[in-house]
C-alpha cells in the first residue's frame, strides 16, 4: 500500500529558541563588532537555531503497517506504533486554564495509555492521513474534553474518559 504523510510544526521549539536568543544578545552584547566573543556566541546561537529549527518540523507517515512520527529534516524516528498496539484514536480539546483549548488526535493502546498524540494545527494534508488511519483504525465515538492533561498525553497515567454534560436551561 502508498505510505500518505504529513508535514507539521512545533511552536514551542521556536518559541523556546525566541526567548533564549533575543535575552542573550542584551546579556552578551552580542552585538559589538569588535570582540571575539561575539562571534563565537553568534556561531553558537546559530548552531542552536538550525538544531531547534531542525526538531521543530515533524512528518508522520501512515502505511498498512503502522503510523510513524518523526522529525522531517533528520531521518530519526521519535515514535513508530503498528496498528495492532493501538486500540483506537480519539479527537481530543485539550483545555488548559480554560481559554487555551488544543485540538489533537490521541492513539491510545490496549492499556488506555496515550502512545501518539498528533496535533491538528500547523499540520499539512492531514485529511488524507485521517482518511487512511480510519480504515485500519476504530474512532472514540466522542469528543474528549480533557483538562489539564499534562502526564495523560505523554502516556504516563491513564485515559480519564470525560462525558460532555449537555446544559438544557440555555
Amino acid at each position: 500500500m502508498r505510505e500518505f504523510s504529513s508535514v507539521g510544526l512545533n511552536t514551542g521549539y521556536l518559541l523556546f529558541l525566541v526567548s533564549l536568543i533575543f535575552p542573550a544578545i542584551n546579556i552578551f552584547g552580542i552585538i559589538d563588532k569588535f570582540s571575539v566573543m561575539s562571534e563565537t556566541n553568534i556561531i553558537l546561537f546559530s548552531l542552536i537555531g538550525i538544531v531547534l529549527i531542525s526538531f521543530s518540523v515533524n512528518k508522520v507517515r501512515v502505511s498498512s503497517y503502522g503510523i510513524i512520527k518523526e522529525f522531517y529534516f533528520m531521518p530519526f524516528i521519535s515514535k513508530q506504533r503498528s496498528w495492532s498496539q493501538i486500540k483506537y484514536y480519539a479527537d481530543v480539546d485539550e483545555k488548559y486554564g480554560g481559554k487555551d483549548i488544543k485540538k489533537t488526535i490521541w492513539f491510545i493502546d490496549f492499556n488506555d495509555r496515550v502512545c501518539l498524540r498528533l496535533k491538528k494545527s500547523n499540520r499539512k494534508n492531514l485529511k488524507k492521513v485521517l482518511d487512511v488511519i480510519a480504515k485500519f483504525e476504530d474512532k472514540y465515538v466522542d469528543n474528549l474534553e480533557i483538562p489539564y492533561p499534562y502526564f495523560m498525553r505523554r502516556g504516563w497515567t491513564s485515559v480519564t474518559y470525560y462525558k460532555k454534560i449537555e446544559n438544557d436551561k440555555k
